[in-house]
């Protein structure tokens, strides 16, 4: 088997948004990875990485990659091969694919899954305490009990509502970005507040569409967009601020 090489780019983006005057490249070289498209990355407790693709779930251990994949029939390997995130907690490594929740024992690479009632992806990852996640998903936004392993949709957002992402600002306010601007979600009186994203004339669609979320320690939200740039967005102003590509500048605020 051949080798890949693999670059990861750490970008890094200050609060003030400057340039950095340098970045680090490091080649990871190791046999084992068949996909070069890769979703998500994280690392694990013991120091390992973990990458998620259209094809497996690969682990690095700094020589050589292993994968995890769908075996059709087995019921402890993966649900799906098509991995979109990865949440490190302890000695477990949850997996969400298109077709619900993995969870790996890091420890002995056992598999258990975890199948919702309804057909969806599972994008994002969020713990809401010691027992549940919040679940965002193709298809709305879930609660999972991990004790009794049990799914629970959110009613107040509409199982139309295709997530990308989830950030909980430990206020119980959960944000959710979508297909379709991003939410902000009351975690205690279950109400939520819904934005859109300042859009040119005639912009389709795809415009809205926002993939990645992120809180910094000021509260402030930024947002990765499918066309619209980055996104920032301030819950104490409630202003919306949009860089687009290539300019240094906000082009458009929204109060």
């Amino acid at each position: 088997m051949g080798k890949w090489i693999l670059i990861i780019l750490p970008l890094i983006v200050s609060n003030a948004l400057k340039a950095q005057s340098s970045i680090n490249l490091e080649k990871v070289q190791g046999e084992g990875l068949t996909n070069y498209y890769i979703k998500c990355i994280q690392q694990d407790k013991n120091g390992f990485l973990w990458f998620g693709t259209e094809e497996g779930l690969f682990r690095y251990d700094g020589y050589d990659f292993k994968a995890f994949k769908n075996f059709p029939g087995d019921n402890q390997t993966l649900i799906n091969d098509n991995i979109e995130f990865i949440f490190p907690q302890n000695n477990l490594l949850w997996v969400g694919s298109r077709g619900g929740l993995s969870c790996i024992d890091i420890t002995t690479n056992k598999i258990k899954n975890f199948l919702p009632s309804q057909i969806l992806t599972v994008y994002a990852i969020v713990p809401e305490n010691d027992s549940v996640f919040w679940i965002g998903s193709s298809i709305g936004l879930f609660q999972f009990n991990k004790r009794n392993e049990t799914w629970k949709r959110i009613a107040a957002i509409d199982k139309t509502v295709f997530i990308r992402s989830l950030s909980d600002d430990g206020n119980h306010h959960l944000y959710i970005t979508s297909h379709n601007g991003f939410y902000c979600y009351d975690e205690i009186n279950g109400n939520y507040k819904h934005y859109l994203i300042p859009k040119a004339q005639n912009a389709d669609a795809s415009f809205e569409i926002i993939h990645k979320s992120s809180l910094d320690d000021k509260g402030r939200l930024w947002m990765s967009t499918w066309e619209a740039g980055l996104i920032e967005f301030d819950p104490n102003t409630q202003k919306i601020k949009q860089w687009l590509y290539n300019s240094d500048a906000p082009v458009s605020s929204l109060t």
